[in-house]
């Protein structure tokens, strides 16, 4: 079914997200003769009150948002149809009062479809916002890239949320015996690498392109600590066709037994997954544009 094109305004915290996490779908919605425009609600602060009023009064069609801040920015102060992408409630998930502010948020206008990425949050704004349009849609979506030495951890994380992770590490390292050899990628704060993880040796490369994060090993390790919608490095692992360590608390959070991955038992708390063909294909990356973009086309055509 032809759909009619949409000027649509894709909004994230940051411009380059867009380009860094959204790029299969950008494309694929411009192939599909829809006009894209990616914009950084927080790269210039000062340029806050226009953006809302574009939002109130602009000829736009569709607004696509992501990421928390930005979603809350365009729900109070768009009045076109809206895609709101939700990543994750993180660190706030045990919090009452902004649970109760994003449920509020997500369903004040009815022309708003939300995609809820994690699926615990999912099982959550199904039972106390019944009044939300919503579908589940596992990430953002993962490409395949190189992989390195058998039977080498790779960690991918950043300095900002390594020290949230590392306990849920450490439990698993210190269990596995003998120890694998280790490689943290991402975080380039040697001190604080030291600190977190004194008794285990890794390698640490630092930043490195995305195309190269799983070049150091064949092993992903999924932590838990964070409270992340779906990683977008776990889609890539499994795309890569990596072996997957994960919390056991993770696993259930993800809904990736609902995708159809099993679990094999790894030490107490983690697990070695077991990916179907179904579960890889739905967390690929064309498989989630095309999801997203049949949503954005049929809330533009009801419009």
């Amino acid at each position: 079914m032809k759909h009619k094109s949409a000027n649509i305004v894709m909004l994230n915290d940051r411009e380059i997200f867009n380009s860094r996490y959204r790029a299969p779908l950008i494309t694929l919605l411009r192939e599909r003769g829809h006009n894209v425009e990616g914009i950084g609600v927080f790269d210039r602060p000062a340029g806050l009150p226009a953006l809302a009023l574009r939002l109130l009064f602009g000829r736009h069609d569709l607004v696509l948002c992501s990421n928390l801040k930005s979603n809350a920015f365009a729900l109070l102060f768009s009045r076109r149809p809206k895609v709101i992408i939700l990543n994750g409630l993180g660190r706030f998930r045990g919090n009452a009062r902004i649970r109760t502010i994003v449920r509020f948020l997500l369903g004040l206008r009815k022309n708003t479809i939300t995609i809820v990425q994690n699926h615990a949050d999912y099982r959550y704004l199904r039972r106390f916002g019944s009044h939300i349009h919503m579908q589940w849609m596992p990430g953002s979506g993962g490409t395949a890239k190189a992989t390195g030495e058998a039977g080498t951890v790779v960690v991918v994380q950043r300095d900002s949320k390594i020290a949230s992770v590392a306990g849920d590490i450490r439990v698993l390292l210190t269990r596995m015996r003998p120890c694998p050899n280790v490689v943290i990628v991402g975080c380039e704060d040697r001190k604080q690498l030291d600190q977190l993880f004194p008794d285990i040796l890794y390698r640490a490369p630092g930043y490195v392109a995305s195309k190269d994060i799983f070049r150091e090993g064949s092993i992903f390790l999924q932590p838990m600590g964070y409270g992340e919608g779906f990683p977008h490095t776990l889609a890539d692992a499994l795309v890569s066709g990596m072996d997957v360590y994960i919390s056991d608390i993770e696993f259930l959070r993800y809904g990736l037994g609902r995708l159809g991955a099993h679990r094999k038992p790894l030490v107490t708390g983690w697990s070695r997954l077991v990916p179907s063909v179904e579960l890889i294909s739905a967390v690929q990356a064309e498989t989630i544009a095309a999801r997203t973009a049949e949503i954005c086309e049929t809330l533009h055509q009801d419009a």
